[in-house]
């Protein structure tokens, strides 16, 4: 069976972030799982290499009374071949993904990040895809180091599996406050090669 390459989310985690700094408007809202303000923009290189792979931005954002948000984000491969998108609804307990676009929903949102979960829990994902029926599962791993082109970080590993074969996995690390430090899909590893806040994209 082949891996399963789907759009990795923009998934992020509460642990601290120890090398590369944090904005001051990031540390000041800690209850955020990732920056959600549009024009926040993430640049990725293939590990080990300075080729770079694909760059995400955040296209658009919408709060809710409760406080949720629908945000979607666009990602663009290196040299600008094809643009994909995803939209999640975000908020100080979980992350889940909610379509590819929002008139593309997802038949069952998929649940990326359960904000109570510890380290070595698994929890039933949902379903990644309108048409998509196979069911996702996700574990959440021990904090650990990882090291990229834009700093070291302390870092929370998710691994969602497709179905029973542990060989379609997809697995994302979560930094405070910069959001996925790096992405492992089958033989593909990508890292963080440079963060910008929305503010800085502002000219």
């Amino acid at each position: 069976m082949s891996v399963v390459r789907w759009p990795a989310a923009l998934l992020f985690a509460v642990t601290a972030a120890v090398a590369a700094p944090i904005p001051k408007e990031l540390k000041a809202n800690k209850g955020a799982y990732f920056p959600t303000a549009v024009g926040t923009r993430w640049e990725y290189v293939r590990e080990g290499t300075d080729a770079v792979d694909h760059t995400r931005e955040v296209a658009a954002e919408d709060a809710d009374t409760d406080g949720t948000r629908t945000v979607e984000f666009r990602w663009t491969s290196v040299g600008g071949q094809y643009t994909k998108s995803s939209v999640y609804r975000v908020n100080t307990s979980s992350v889940r993904r909610t379509g590819w676009t929002r008139t593309q929903p997802f038949e069952v949102p998929c649940l990326m990040w359960d904000a109570a979960a510890k380290a070595g829990a698994t929890w039933t994902a949902g379903i990644v895809g309108p048409k998509e029926k196979t069911q996702f599962t996700a574990t959440r791993g021990a904090a650990e180091m990882v090291t990229t082109p834009a700093g070291k970080f302390e870092a929370v590993p998710v691994a969602i599996q497709a179905g029973a074969d542990a060989k379609n996995t997809n697995t994302y690390w979560y930094a405070a406050g910069v959001g996925m430090v790096k992405w492992k899909s089958g033989s593909r590893t990508v890292v963080l090669s440079k963060f910008t806040p929305a503010k800085e994209t502002k000219k």
